[in-house]
């Protein structure tokens, strides 16, 4: 695997545990994008956690807000080289993707928690 597929597959993987959505792949000779949903109620130290690895891993990444309230990331790693070949998109129910770095998935874990509630 080549450094931008490997990117975007470590970011892929990472916005899924992160934002618990698969991200929306766009491939051009030039970039790979990725798009995800932000869901309304996200922990603050995942916000951070996400952030900090798309400052280390991406080329660009940011984020929109529509005026109906819907809030996306997108993120995109140049090319640079690369030969166009389809990013698997499964997250869930067979889990193509690697599991993300440790500070990532302790934020996850945290949000797993915090969403399930006292015991």
């Amino acid at each position: 695997m080549n450094l931008p597929k490997a990117q975007a597959t470590a970011i892929a993987s990472m916005l899924c545990a992160a934002l618990g959505n698969d991200p929306q792949t766009d491939e051009s000779d030039e970039r790979i994008r990725l798009e995800a949903t932000v869901p309304a109620a996200l922990r603050e130290s995942v916000r951070l956690n996400l952030l900090a690895f798309l400052v280390r891993t991406a080329d660009r990444f940011g984020h929109d807000l529509a005026k109906d309230g819907t809030s996306r990331i997108w993120v995109e790693v140049d090319r640079q080289e690369d030969t166009p070949v389809p990013l698997a998109r499964r997250c869930r129910d067979g889990g193509q993707y690697p599991p993300p770095p440790g500070p990532v998935q302790a934020g996850i874990q945290a949000r797993a928690d915090e969403s399930e509630g006292p015991s």
